[in-house]
């Protein structure tokens, strides 16, 4: 699946581990007579949030509780791949009752290979989230709300490819529909939601030596449901990519894609955008214990509160290290530059974020860490700091 909105920087650590590892969870599953494997799992986690409101000046601090329950749902028939998996949320801030929330997320997704020249992949999610408070469309007013802002977001992406798996050659069609209603806070949130019509078309081709080269076009349609009185922000977002992939091992990976976004709204206040963007990815394990990840992308996306639209360029490194079978900890720090078109406002954000994993058992695994935060802008009102320390259990069957 293609993301046409936003620049993904993966910055999760992989398992690197052949054996049973504090990176490799393993929580049990009930199989059924037809052969679909229901798998449960809770992730409960207590956390202290020194800033929960992400204010610049008159910080307010809670612990976190936060459990959630979830149940996937998995069936293989030969080729074809069938999961569902549903998720809730709840989390419990023990100094502010208000930023209480209760989220939910379904997800299915479908990988059906009609024959070896034919696959179609079929993903489809419905979430029920919220914002918090000084984050999303309330960004610099996280003291002016009493509570979260929730919304809706539905999601529908089909991918098909041509080309059996054994040529070099192969060819993708990919369409997407995303809608996201927000169900609070009118006042500030009435403008801002849309629903985005996303379709394009990808042209791979193997070399011989581990190399996968690809072009792609992709354009997305932007609609908002009521119009902005500072101007229409309906628009539509072309890119043009060219790129590659390479595996060296099974350790060892790297991606890159360069291309051309041109943002066009139809207004004509608004201001477009045209330029270069790009988006690279390096995994390199010099032990089999042990890996490193740098991550870079840079285009032009939505924004929540003030702008045209976004110029986002994002750097991320992260190393994480199997110290024994059972335990492992990573370290990860990401740098991203916004400038704000038709604003003049201009952020900087650092994160820092330090782990460790023990795997008690094969089906339980505890976390420590902290996430460390901070933003300044030529606004100052958006400017924060934020530490987040926590400690976690996951567990299954």
């Amino acid at each position: 699946m293609f993301n046409f909105s936003c620049v993904t920087l993966s910055l999760a650590a992989l398992g690197v581990s052949a054996t049973l590892s504090a990176t490799e969870y393993i929580g049990g599953s009930i199989t059924t007579e037809t052969g679909i494997d229901f798998t449960p799992m809770l992730q409960t986690r207590l956390s202290h949030d020194n800033n929960i409101a992400s204010t610049s000046e008159h910080a307010m601090s809670s612990w976190l509780l936060a459990v959630t329950p979830l149940l996937r749902a998995q069936l293989k028939k030969g080729p074809d791949e069938f999961s569902a998996t549903a998720r809730l949320a709840r989390g419990h801030y023990m100094s502010s009752s208000d930023d209480n929330y209760l989220d939910f997320f379904l997800g299915a997704d479908a990988k059906v290979e009609l024959n070896e020249n034919n696959r179609f992949d079929l993903d489809i999610t419905y979430r029920s989230g919220h914002e918090k408070r000084g984050t999303g469309v309330s960004e610099g007013m996280g003291n002016a709300l009493q509570e979260p802002v929730t919304f809706e977001v539905s999601d529908v992406d089909v991918d098909y490819e041509y080309g059996a798996l054994s040529t070099p050659a192969r060819l993708r069609l990919m369409a997407g529909w995303y809608d996201k209603a927000y169900s609070s806070h009118g006042n500030l949130t009435r403008y801002r939601s849309y629903q985005r019509f996303s379709y394009g078309a990808a042209f791979y081709y193997n070399t011989q030596a581990s190399i996968r080269l690809l072009s792609e076009v992709t354009r997305a349609d932007i609609n908002y449901e009521q119009t902005d009185p500072t101007g229409n922000r309906d628009n539509t977002t072309t890119s043009y990519r060219m790129g590659m992939e390479w595996q060296a091992t099974a350790l060892t990976s790297a991606g890159v894609r360069f291309g051309y976004q041109h943002k066009d709204f139809e207004s004509l206040g608004r201001e477009d955008f045209k330029g270069l963007t790009w988006q690279a990815s390096l995994a390199y394990a010099p032990l089999s214990y042990s890996q490193w990840r740098l991550s870079t992308g840079r285009l032009a996306k939505e924004p929540n509160v003030q702008g045209d639209y976004v110029e986002e360029t994002l750097y991320g490194i992260s190393w994480r290290h199997n110290w024994s079978e059972l335990l492992a900890s990573t370290i990860r720090f990401a740098y991203s530059c916004e400038d704000f078109a038709g604003s003049g406002r201009s952020d900087k954000t650092r994160e820092l974020s330090l782990a460790v994993s023990y795997l008690l058992r094969a089906n339980m695994l505890l976390t420590a860490g902290t996430d460390l935060s901070r933003k300044v802008s030529t606004a100052r009102h958006i400017r924060f700091d934020k530490n987040i320390f926590y400690v976690g259990v996951q567990a299954g069957l």
